[in-house]
């Protein structure tokens, strides 16, 4: 399949900025970029959007099928990026909805374009089954087990040792994700105690799993149709929260074994677009265990030009060219706001969107936190068409 020359992204999320950050990065590689997500999101307010699709209230799948359909009659695009977990899953059942013919034909056909493949969708919707998927593939990841009773999960603390993780399937930047050194309160966790989760939490849909000492690592790249265009690697050198929060500072590593690895789910699953894989580097061992796919571009996707591997760049058919090592970034606004005298801000790389002012403004306002699903939106939808730079 062809590059796509204009892009369409989807967001649920209102308070993200790196994916707010990533049509600048798509625009500079020749893209038309267009955007939708819930009136107020961050991704709307930067310049680098030749439209953009405003959505009050909540949110649901009928709403994003009607919004993208108003953006199509302004606006021309063939490819559909889902900006993070929760777009993952509605461009899935909107996929699941044109494989049945309740799609109009136009966008029918750039929607099962964009989504990965009908048996691929159930796997990448939770992190147990991309782990199970890696397993088979005989790919390194650490012992799991669906929590089916207390002795259960009392065995397997046993079998394994202390601490271990309790783990949603939906867990995002650390929100869903305990590690625990007490078998008594893992056992209430994984039979679904935990007050105040921001995702969903009960027991069909966690795991328990082994936990590696070692340091999180990443891959970041680009595929089409099941083949790695572009990728870079890097270290988490501080997250917020400490130690299972998003990464605040990363260090690019040379790591082709975490690429092949990635690379083998790429494959099996057919991905197209820009993703994102964590691992865990072992401590006294070096060995990299995958713990997770984020089937959406992960908050450093528009850095890769920074680091030598540009993967906007490769998604559009150029060069990217390869990632350089030691490279360390201070993520904007992450490591701002976990620590505004950080030295990182001025040692490390540190990225601010200066140029894109509404966006900056944006960011600095702090948006409330990401919406959930919810009831079907009202039928006003606020349109904006502007040229990219």
């Amino acid at each position: 399949m062809p590059p796509p020359k204009n892009l369409l992204i989807l967001a649920t999320a209102s308070a993200s900025p790196g994916l707010a950050q990533l049509p600048k990065a798509l625009a500079r590689a020749g893209f038309g970029v267009g955007a939708v997500a819930p009136e107020g999101g961050l991704i709307l307010a930067t310049r680098y959007l030749s439209v953009a699709a405003g959505l009050p209230g909540t949110l649901d799948t009928p709403a994003y099928v009607d919004a993208m359909l108003g953006v199509m009659r302004l606006w021309s695009f063939d490819a559909i990026v889902a900006g993070d977990d929760w777009s993952v899953r509605y461009l899935n059942a909107i996929a699941g909805q044109a494989d049945e013919g309740r799609v109009p034909a136009p966008l029918a056909e750039v929607v099962l374009r964009s989504a990965v493949p009908r048996p691929h969708r159930p796997v990448i919707e939770t992190k147990s089954g991309v782990i199970e998927l890696a397993r088979g593939l005989g790919l390194t990841v650490p012992e799991q087990i669906r929590p089916a009773s207390a002795e259960a999960v009392r065995a397997f603390c046993r079998e394994h040792g202390l601490p271990v993780v309790v783990k949603s399937d939906y867990s995002a930047s650390g929100a869903g994700v305990l590690v625990l050194n007490d078998e008594e309160r893992a056992v209430r966790a994984a039979l679904g105690h935990n007050p105040g989760c921001r995702v969903p939490w009960s027991p069909e849909i966690l795991m328990v799993q082994r936990l590696i000492r070692g340091t999180p690592a990443s891959v970041a790249l680009a595929c089409r149709d099941g083949a790695v265009l572009a990728a870079f690697c890097y270290a988490t050198v501080r997250a917020n929260p400490e130690p299972t929060g998003a990464a605040t500072v990363i260090r690019t590593i040379d790591r082709p074994d975490m690429v092949a690895a990635a690379g083998r789910l790429v494959e099996a699953l057919r991905l197209t677009g820009i993703v994102g894989f964590d691992f865990v580097v072992e401590e006294g061992t070096g060995v990299a265990h995958l713990l997770e796919l984020n089937p959406r571009p992960p908050q450093s996707a528009h850095l890769g030009s920074l680091v030598g591997a540009d993967l906007c760049a490769a998604l559009a058919g150029a060069p990217a060219g390869r990632a350089e090592p030691d490279r360390t970034i201070a993520l904007f606004p992450g490591e701002w706001i976990r620590d505004p005298e950080s030295p990182y801000l001025n040692s490390a790389l540190h990225p601010v969107p200066w140029e894109d002012v509404a966006l900056l403004t944006a960011i600095m306002a702090r948006p409330p936190a990401a919406r959930r699903p919810g009831q079907r939106l009202p039928a006003t939808v606020s349109f904006r068409l502007a040229p990219s730079p």
